[in-house]
């Protein structure tokens, strides 16, 4: 029995080795393409330039993050968020290929308007993940 202890024990200083922490969550509403009209360069005079993801509202979560050590490569910063019109989670993730050291940022743009508005983010969740372990998280007050 003293030998589960000391392996629980040992596990649990394994697992604040390899925690994280989310340092700040910015979040930005971008109207999209709302000042193009004053360009001599209209998208609509260029389709073919034209970038639909630009012209609809758009929510941009960044999500400034570091760990208390290095961790491999194959962590991910996942973002959990609810709209105003959909009862369903939506989820996007960013998987860091590099060994991460220090400070990082993800960058999550949800779209509020276009062909399918779904409306403004009213809730969500961002986590650090590596290997099914969470090493961090930081959630909005409204989330479930």
């Amino acid at each position: 029995m003293t030998g589960t202890l000391v392996g629980v024990a040992d596990y649990s200083i394994a697992a604040t080795q390899n925690r994280a922490r989310i340092l700040r969550v910015e979040h930005v509403v971008d109207a999209g393409a709302a000042g193009a009209e004053n360009s001599s360069l209209m998208a609509s005079r260029l389709p073919k330039f034209s970038d639909a993801t630009t012209s609809s509202p758009r929510e941009l979560f960044t999500i400034y993050w570091e760990p208390a050590a290095a961790v491999p490569a194959g962590t991910l910063v996942t973002f959990e968020y609810l709209q105003e019109a959909s009862a369903h989670v939506q989820f996007l993730s960013m998987k860091y290929e590099w060994p991460v050291d220090g400070e990082e940022k993800a960058l999550f743009a949800i779209d509020v308007g276009g062909a399918r508005p779904a409306g403004r983010v009213t809730a969500w969740r961002a986590r650090v993940v590596y290997r099914g372990r969470l090493l961090a998280e930081n959630r909005s007050e409204t989330w479930r």
